[in-house]
């Protein structure tokens, strides 16, 4: 049985920069209010590579009471205590090491992209946006040239629109099995459901696995693939389940 259903935000919940297909998105609020009384019903969680302030916004929204972790796995919100957990794994020299790096993109940035944003509310990773897939491809490749002489410390994760150099051991992995242990939910009794290269560990983990028909095909290789896209799908998978 499935006690926890966990839901990436971009190419899921929302595509990014467009409205949400609020049908579904009110359906899923609907369905997961109707959780806290019906214990067949699986409770949402997020699990999102975006920074706080937004994944914070996506909760309220959805009236979500279980763990939100944003950053991928940086970091943990607790929606019914407001407080904010950083992974163990962001000491003071890992912050170096990310301050180092998010420095290096500020100038990579002001030198070759000035029409692209660096997401400034980041705390654990660093993260670019661009509306140009062909930019998004440059910038990973030389994300990728960067962290290269990291030792493995960094990882690098892109979408159509986005890249996020991630602390290798705050992938969403480790943010889904954060959710289990903050919940006491075994990782079998967990579903996911996400769209892109990043969302790939914890889709390998949960005890059921889902992908938007929009999703990249790492991400449908180890889930269930869905017809429908983003919000659309979320609800069908929610549904499932």
């Amino acid at each position: 049985m499935i006690r926890i259903f966990a839901v990436d935000i971009d190419g899921c919940l929302t595509i990014p920069f467009k409205t949400p297909h609020w049908e579904s998105f009110s359906a899923l609020r609907a369905r997961n209010m109707a959780a806290k009384t019906d214990p067949a019903i699986p409770k949402l969680a997020i699990l999102t590579g975006r920074p706080q302030p937004y994944a914070e916004a996506m909760a309220q929204m959805l009236d979500i009471d279980q763990p939100v972790i944003f950053e991928s796995g940086g970091g943990l919100f607790d929606p019914v205590t407001t407080q904010v957990h950083w992974s163990p794994e962001i000491t003071p020299e890992v912050l170096v090491c990310i301050g180092r790096l998010r420095r290096w993109a500020a100038e990579l940035i002001a030198r070759e992209f000035p029409d692209a944003m660096l997401e400034f509310a980041k705390h654990t990773d660093v993260g670019f946006i661009h509306q140009d897939s062909a930019v998004i491809d440059r910038i990973t490749r030389l994300c990728r040239e960067r962290v290269a002489c990291e030792d493995g410390l960094f990882s690098v994760h892109h979408t159509e629109i986005s890249v996020n150099v991630i602390l290798t051991r705050c992938d969403k992995g480790s943010g889904l099995r954060w959710i289990s242990e903050r919940t006491g939910v075994p990782l079998e009794q967990i579903a996911y459901i996400g769209d892109s290269s990043g969302d790939v560990p914890a889709l390998k983990i949960a005890g059921r696995s889902f992908s938007p028909s929009n999703a990249a095909a790492v991400a449908k290789a180890v889930s269930t693939p869905l017809d429908v896209p983003t919000s659309q799908a979320v609800l069908k998978a929610y549904l499932m389940l």
